[in-house]
């Protein structure tokens, strides 16, 4: 440990059992091919890693990291002179052509900004970069994560390839990032900056879930190849709440909304939900496409900035797999002819091709299905802990299918069947506000059709149908 030991360096050495490399408020250092193994060591006893505590213009370089916790830049509480406090970054530091293998992460900024993470090998880390915000509950200090360049870095095999979330301004660009159960995570920006991350010319290939889910974050994605994203393969337990907004959908790039606050993703209140709005390619921007599973690109309950034009902003190879598929949550109430909650109501929703989507029954409020929980309408667990809540229905939009074309499957016929009464209506959960009185929501932003008992229907029970375009 060098302790406020400015102008150190920590070079050729050769570490192992639970030895670490730990500087704290010690600038300008060098920590130089060294080689650190943890051995028998567990990851409770530290061993093993590199950690710049609130240390500043530092180069970490040619290190080899096995079976540790990888090299940590964390940000500080710093205690002053007159007995004060402030909290400092681990600013301004290089991280470069290091190999660090089979460790817990691969490099963590945690309260980090201008840092060049640059030409390492990440092999095997459960996470491999991650970038964040410190946030300290107990104190409140609070410290950004912005504005590093991540570049030109081996990233592969292991759970998520790089996580930025809470933080902004960052670069990533020229990295590959193959073999992981989600290739990249994107999530809100942090609140020291509003500008958004970017991420240029990285190839993303050969991740089981998605190459990118963007939950309530609205990064810029320009020049990127997705390629080969998406298997059916089991995935760990505890992404489970990933996979309750997914469903079985696999693929390139997610789009979600973050449902919650900035401490609990489910609170229950929609009006702090985050609705991201990232920008997928453009002119000259084109992002590549190619060999995906299930779905290139995929929405969920918000939309691209740049929807109205994704398909031509990017590049698509391949006619199988759907180019674009845009979804949106929806709820139905079952009401009585004086518009009281219907319990136990069988429910039908057909798309605008006649094909059914959703089967349910309604619960004691007139909510289907029953056993959800409007006021948990998306169907993520609270604290991100436990058991997902079960989500409410989900029903397309659109999809672009691998030729380029356009299937509408709006707008949704709805059939209700309760104690020898029927009730039909049409809706379109399109994420737009609707003027008619079943648009009005229980939950503010999230549409809900209302089916009357009674209501008019064909001899069928379905409505005309929208050819697709």
């Amino acid at each position: 440990m060098l302790d406020r030991c400015e102008d150190s360096n920590v070079e050729d050495n050769n570490f192992s059992g639970s030895a670490t490399v730990w500087l704290i408020g010690s600038d300008r250092c060098l920590v130089t091919r060294n080689v650190l193994v943890r051995g028998t060591a567990t990851l409770e006893s530290a061993g093993g890693f590199v950690e710049l505590t609130g240390t500043n213009d530092t180069l970490v370089a040619g290190n080899v990291l096995e079976g540790g916790r990888g090299i940590f830049l964390i940000g500080d509480r710093l205690d002053l002179p007159a007995g004060g406090a402030t909290t400092g970054g681990a600013d301004r530091n290089v991280i470069e052509d290091n190999l660090i293998r089979d460790s817990d992460f691969g490099v963590l900024l945690f309260g980090a900004s201008n840092n060049r993470v640059a030409l390492n090998t990440i092999l095997r880390a459960r996470n491999g970069v991650t970038i964040a915000r410190l946030l300290d509950l107990d104190t409140g200090f609070e410290v950004p994560g912005d504005r590093n360049l991540i570049e030109a870095n081996v990233i592969r095999d292991g759970v998520q390839g790089v996580w930025n979330w809470r933080a902004s301004e960052n670069h990533l660009k020229d990295n590959l990032i193959v073999d992981h159960w989600i290739g990249m995570l994107e999530g809100p920006l942090g609140r020291f900056s509003s500008s958004p991350n970017q991420y240029s010319e990285n190839s993303i290939a050969g991740n089981r879930l998605f190459g990118l889910i963007v939950i309530g974050g609205s990064p810029i994605l320009e020049r990127n190849e997705f390629q080969g994203n998406g298997s059916m393969a089991p995935a760990p337990a505890d992404l489970e709440p990933y996979l309750s907004l997914l469903g079985d959908l696999r693929g390139g790039i997610a789009v979600l909304p973050m449902v919650g606050d900035d401490l609990e993703l489910d609170n229950g209140d929609p009006g702090d939900d985050l609705i991201g709005r990232p920008i997928i390619g453009g002119p000259g921007r084109k992002n590549l496409f190619s060999n995906n599973a299930g779905v290139d690109i995929f929405a969920l309950d918000t939309r691209a900035a740049n929807a109205a034009t994704l398909e031509r902003d990017n590049h698509y190879k391949g006619e199988g797999t759907p180019r674009i598929r845009q979804d949106w949550f929806g709820l139905v109430r079952v009401e009585d002819a004086d518009g009281n909650p219907v319990a136990d109501a069988e429910v039908e929703v057909r798309d605008a091709a006649g094909a059914i989507v959703s089967t349910f029954t309604t619960g004691s409020s007139g909510f289907g299905p029953a056993s959800i929980d409007p006021d948990r309408s998306q169907g993520r667990a609270q604290r991100w802990e436990g058991e997902p809540v079960i989500p409410w229905p989900r029903l397309t939009e659109y999809v672009i299918d691998g030729g380029g074309r356009h299937q509408d499957s709006t707008p949704h016929s709805i059939t209700v069947e309760a104690s020898g009464q029927t009730g039909c209506e049409t809706f379109a959960w399109d994420g737009m506000p609707d003027e008619s009185p079943s648009s009005a929501s229980p939950l503010a932003r999230y549409q809900t059709a209302v089916v009357r008992l009674g209501s008019s229907c064909d001899a069928t029970g379905l409505h005309p149908v929208t050819p697709p375009r």
